[in-house]
């Protein structure tokens, strides 16, 4: 009788920006695995090049950030041009034998992914391993959108329908 595979260790790599952060977060609920979040805070190395950098953590404040040690994750999914030499660094410690997935750009070279999730901003080429998405991978969270919706519900009601609304930002 086969049994199910165990589902992978997934490590989202999470940084100080929301939306990269919410996009991560977007791409790994939908998987439905467990997953767990590593907080990388950086330090002033951060500011290199990813070409400089390379595959390495050394731009990780250690004792601020989640610990990266063993057991090793079999999926890594990042999301900023500062997660990406961690990422890397990581599948150096593994031998190879994690994934890797980065959303938006990585300003490193593009053979070092498995998959790379990007939008048409980064321009970056037609490759096997490039995803172009026509926008983020954000969700809207029901919850937040009840509670916005609860929020601003005084101050539409008495406009006259139908609403014209301009959203603008992120």
């Amino acid at each position: 009788m086969l049994t199910p595979a165990a589902p992978p260790r997934v490590w989202v790599l999470l940084g100080k920006g929301t939306g990269g952060n919410g996009q991560m977060k977007s791409l790994v609920d939908a998987l439905q695995w467990p997953y767990e979040t590593k907080e990388l805070i950086y330090n002033r190395l951060s500011d290199c090049p990813n070409l400089l950098l390379g595959a390495t953590a050394i731009s990780v404040d250690r004792r601020r950030s989640s610990v990266l040690e063993p057991p090793w994750p079999d999926l890594v999914i990042a999301g900023s041009r500062r997660s990406a030499p961690v990422a890397r660094w990581i599948k150096k410690q593994c031998r190879d034998r994690v994934r890797l997935v980065h959303l938006m750009n990585t300003q490193a070279p593009l053979e070092h992914f498995d998959l790379i999730i990007s939008t048409p901003q980064y321009r970056l080429p037609l490759r096997p391993n490039v995803l172009h998405n026509t926008a983020p991978l954000n969700r809207i969270d029901p919850a937040r959108l009840s509670a916005a919706g609860a929020q601003w519900e005084a101050r539409l009601t008495s406009l006259p329908r139908p609403y014209t609304a301009l959203l603008v930002g992120g």
